[in-house]
């Protein structure tokens, strides 16, 4: 074989195993940012954000009706399975409910209703919660 021939295949020798190196790294990298953002989204701090900002419930009225009780008037903007929280703050003690799938009797609204809630205690403000994340908090208005 001729020395040019010869230098000219290790060229393209070279050059395919630079294509394939870089190929590999590519993919490399790849799968490791893929399992950095799946590893993020899994994270407490991500849902918490994206619950706050999907807002699945909102407080629409919380207020002291003539029993003494606090009224609270809660609406789903999306369909959850989620166990809902409720935290009652009064003169600095929280008390806290929990309504949803593993509670006894207190169904939570479908997608776009709203359902009232009875409290008994005159609450200053209430919050609700999925897990530890605080999706609303409203004072509560003296009178309904």
């Amino acid at each position: 074989m001729n020395t040019k021939n010869k230098k000219a295949l290790s060229n393209i020798v070279t050059a395919m195993l630079v294509i394939l190196l870089a190929i590999a790294l590519i993919s490399m990298l790849y799968i490791v940012i893929n399992k950095t953002m799946i590893k993020a989204s899994l994270s407490p701090e991500y849902l918490c954000f994206s619950l706050q900002t999907e807002k699945p419930m909102e407080i629409k009225k919380a207020c002291i009706n003539q029993q003494n009780e606090t009224e609270l008037l809660l609406k789903a903007n999306k369909a959850t399975n989620e166990t809902i929280r409720f935290a009652a703050l009064m003169n600095g003690e929280s008390k806290v409910w929990s309504c949803g799938s593993d509670s006894c009797g207190c169904i939570l609204p479908k997608e776009f209703e709203s359902k009232i809630y009875y409290f008994p205690l005159k609450a200053d403000e209430m919050t609700i919660m999925i897990g530890s994340c605080s999706l609303e908090t409203r004072k509560v208005a003296p009178n309904c």
